[in-house]
């Protein structure tokens, strides 16, 4: 359909040019077999919809694997160290073999619906005249050639680049190759906006892609650990929606299913291994989800499978070294935090120190010191009032000078007492002195 609406818009090309790139026989390529079917035991149906569950799980155990054995070779790679992987995920490996088991068995239903019967596949794509389909697309490329270079120069150009093999790999491979980049592009815009809007929209998240998020570690065959609803929406509905739009065949869906599925898997590998072909190519790859997979990235990396391109055009793009700065601000803010609120509980330590501490320690002591300081006064009063029975007893102070002289007398007694003299008043003018007797 393609090649008969661009021979309506581009003139037609010359009687020699067309001869030069029309070929004579298909030229089968290595992956077309000619037989019914890929394998000679199983229709490509079948095989298109085998595929995909056989790779998730072939290439997530090699990860498990490698995750358990714990070589050294891979240990530099590892993202996250195994302990994360139990103290972090809130979901059982139980929880999620079942989970992937069910997602996979809902979009092996819908790829029995959604392809053709196995008569029409035969019919429309093994059974095809590949070579009259070549004729077309020889027409189209001449009428392109003629346009772009010129009649004279467009047949020199083709004779050069070997005429019709010119036909044979643009049919056989730069078709296909197409084919699948606008499959992954379908995909990659399916997801990106769909992903998203689970995101955004608060009861998509809470009652859907949440599950997918109760793997804060993810590994392998996690990969499609999803709400059933959601893996038959963004993962399988969007899948064949690609083959659909793309105009692939069943036979090029089997790679192109097989190819989502296994990228899938590895980027929820949990290792950053520059060299792996997956990573290599696509900048979507496991670090790029991994950090999605984290707090501070949630809002951020939705694209998926294949390409960064709609994260980068919307502003939702978050590099490795974004990622770190903005641990290390919530690291430090936390830390702030932590600190402001240890010391907010050491103010409210210390008051309650204070209040039902030092302040009971406090009042005790007024009271010891009240106690002993009542007892000294009454102590002391108790000897004031002996000394006063030995002295002259006072009945009545009138005057200061009264007192005075009360003191005066008493303080002549215990002077007297003292030196064994008898001192006495005598008007104020003199004493007199007599020797004590002695006792005989």
């Amino acid at each position: 359909m393609s090649s008969t609406i661009m021979t309506a818009l581009l003139p037609p090309a010359n009687s020699s040019l067309l001869r030069t790139l029309t070929p004579t026989e298909p030229h089968y390529p290595f992956y077309h077999p000619t037989g019914a079917s890929i394998l000679p035991f199983m229709t490509d149906k079948v095989t298109s919809l085998l595929v995909p569950i056989v790779a998730y799980w072939v290439f997530s155990l090699i990860w498990h694997a490698i995750d358990c054995a714990e070589l050294p070779f891979f240990e530099k790679y590892r993202i996250h160290e195994s302990e994360e992987v139990l103290a972090r995920n809130r979901a059982t490996v139980g929880e999620v073999i079942k989970a992937v088991v069910i997602q996979q068995v809902v979009q092996t239903a819908l790829g029995m619906v959604w392809l053709e019967s196995e008569e029409e596949i035969l019919k429309r794509e093994v059974w095809r005249d590949h070579t009259s389909d070549m004729k077309g697309l020889a027409g189209v490329l001449g009428s392109g050639l003629q346009v772009l270079l010129g009649e004279k120069t467009a047949l020199a150009a083709a004779r050069l680049l070997g005429g019709e093999k010119v036909t044979g790999w643009v049919y056989w491979w730069g078709v296909p190759l197409l084919q699948m980049g606008f499959a992954f592009f379908i995909i990659d815009t399916w997801q990106y906006f769909l992903h998203r809007l689970f995101h955004t929209v608060p009861f998509l998240y809470r009652h859907f892609h949440s599950v997918h998020h109760r793997l804060y570690v993810p590994y392998a065959f996690g990969a499609l650990y999803n709400h059933p609803i959601e893996g038959l929406l963004l993962d399988s509905l969007g899948a064949v929606l690609a083959h659909s739009a793309a105009g692939m065949t069943v036979r090029q869906s089997i790679v192109l299913f097989g190819i989502s599925t296994i990228k899938t898997v590895d980027d929820h590998c949990g290792y950053n291994i520059w060299w792996d072909p997956f990573q290599a190519v696509f900048g979507n790859n496991t670090e790029y989800h991994d950090l999605h997979h984290q707090s501070w990235g949630i809002k951020k990396n939705f694209s998926q499978p294949f390409f960064t391109k709609w994260d980068e055009i919307l502003g939702t793009r978050m590099s490795a070294e974004q990622a770190a700065k903005m641990y290390a601000r919530r690291a430090a803010a936390k830390a702030e935090a932590l600190a402001h609120a240890l010391e907010e509980k050491v103010e409210e330590s210390v008051v309650q120190v204070e209040e039902k501490v030092i302040k009971p320690v406090l009042e005790v002591g007024h009271d010891v010191v009240a106690a002993i300081k009542g007892d000294i006064v009454e102590q002391h009063d108790q000897e004031s009032e002996e000394e006063s029975g030995r002295g002259t007893p006072v009945e009545e102070i009138d005057s200061g000078v009264e007192l005075e002289e009360i003191k005066t007398r008493d303080r002549e007694s215990v002077v007297g007492k003292t030196t064994g003299l008898q001192i006495t008043p005598n008007g104020g003018q003199g004493v007199q002195t007599r020797s004590r007797a002695r006792r005989t």
